[in-house]
């Protein structure tokens, strides 16, 4: 029966390691622990295993959350270092045979939108929300991707 709890425990520091949400798991261990300490051996050992399946789907919620993060920053940083050669190219294809004129008054000054400073601040916007959500919106991505892995 101990070792039953052991199990338990070592799959709920496994999946708590891989960011898994496991408060649910610790009460109903602790629940376990209790009603073994009560002779209670049988309830006992069907609480612990059922915490260690739910710990393995609480593993693999947390390896996708920090899954989807680590994409949205890797999509953000390939935007970030090829989306300014990329928008000149579309650029030349679509106006590369207008012909350049001198004016002799100064034109108006257009958007800033091929500016670098504007990239890394989209950067910086893009990697700021990505930090935002992993610390304060963990249980929004949870029930998200709950529902999308569970069907």
């Amino acid at each position: 029966m101990k070792e039953e709890i052991f199990k338990a425990y070592t799959s709920i520091v496994d999946a708590y390691n891989s960011g898994g949400n496991v408060t649910r798991l610790i009460a109903e261990l602790n629940n376990a622990i209790e009603m073994m300490n009560s002779n209670h051996t049988l309830e006992a050992y069907m609480i612990a295993s059922s915490v260690r399946e739910y710990a393995s789907s609480a593993k693999i919620e947390g390896l996708m959350i920090t899954f989807f993060i680590v994409t949205i920053d890797f999509i953000s940083a390939i935007i970030y270092l090829y989306g300014p050669r990329l928008y000149w190219r579309l650029w030349f294809k679509i106006r590369g045979k207008y012909k350049v004129v001198v004016r002799r008054s100064k034109a108006k000054r257009h958007s800033m939108l091929i500016s670098e400073e504007v990239w890394a601040v989209i950067l910086a916007v893009i990697v700021v929300a990505s930090v935002f959500t992993t610390i304060h919106c963990r249980k929004g991505y949870r029930a998200l991707f709950r529902a999308w892995y569970t069907g």
